[in-house]
This record gives C-alpha cells, structure tokens and sequence, in this order.
C-alpha cells in the first residue's frame, strides 16, 4: 500500500506502464499471427515438381530450386546426367534459378553455403562437405 501521494503516483505509473506494455505485446502477436497466416496463403499457390528439368512447363514470373545429381559422384545406372545441358539451361531460363550443387559454372552467384556432415557416402561417413546455393542472376519482375 503507498504511504504517500508520490509513491501512489509511482504505483499508477507503472501499473499504466505494465498495461500498455501488455497491449503492444498483445498487438504484437496478432502481427505475428497475421504474417505466419499471410506465409501459409502464399504456400497454397506454391506449385512443386519432381521430374526432368527441361520437361516441366515452367509458368513466366516462377522462382525455380533444382536439386540435380551432384557433379563428381558416383553415376546412376540410367546413362548419367547431362551436367553441361543442364547449367545452359539454366542460364537461358527467364526465371530466376536456384541450384543445390557442390560446384557450378564461374557465371553462377554463390547465394549460400552450408557445412554439413556426409552420412550417405559409402566410404567416409565422417567427411564434412560444403554444399553451395547457386543462382542465375535472373531476377522476376
């Protein structure tokens, strides 16, 4: 209980005080809220798709992440991946072009790296590797 004018003065203070803040928290949340709600609604257009680069139909204005066999490892049994097609190709896209790769082409952006311990190798799973995100350059408009 306050034992004079100014600490009960000092006490509405920071009950006051304590109130806004609890409302800029609370105003904050629903911010949060609206902009996790905002992230969900621009997934339903999201469109995936697993297949051969050059034969999915690409729509204008599209971001594009390709996750292609990585260069200087083991082959698959189909013949091998056209790397040097596969690094034109994405040079001539209009869209922009993500790519998960250990190496690129020196005309391709470095837009991220990550270390990372190899635990599918068949012969050093202790190895740490960096994968690299690789970008076209394209921008959407």
């Amino acid at each position: 209980m306050p034992k004079n004018r100014f600490e009960f003065k000092e006490k509405i203070i920071t009950i006051t005080a304590n109130r806004f803040d609890l409302e800029q928290l609370e105003r904050l949340e629903q911010l949060e809220r609206l902009q996790q709600l905002e992230r969900l609604q621009q997934l339903e257009s999201l469109n995936i798709s697993c297949g051969d680069y050059d034969k999915i139909n690409i729509k204008g204005n599209s971001a594009i992440y390709c996750d292609p066999p990585y260069a200087d490892t083991e082959k698959y049994n189909d013949g091998g991946f056209d790397s040097v097609a596969f690094w034109q190709w994405c040079r001539d896209n209009t869209n922009p072009v993500f790519i998960s790769e250990y190496k690129a082409p020196k005309d391709f952006l470095i837009i991220a790296e990550f270390e990372h311990r190899s635990t599918l190798s068949s012969t050093n799973n202790a190895k740490i590797t960096v994968e690299k995100l690789f970008w076209n350059g394209v921008k959407n408009k």
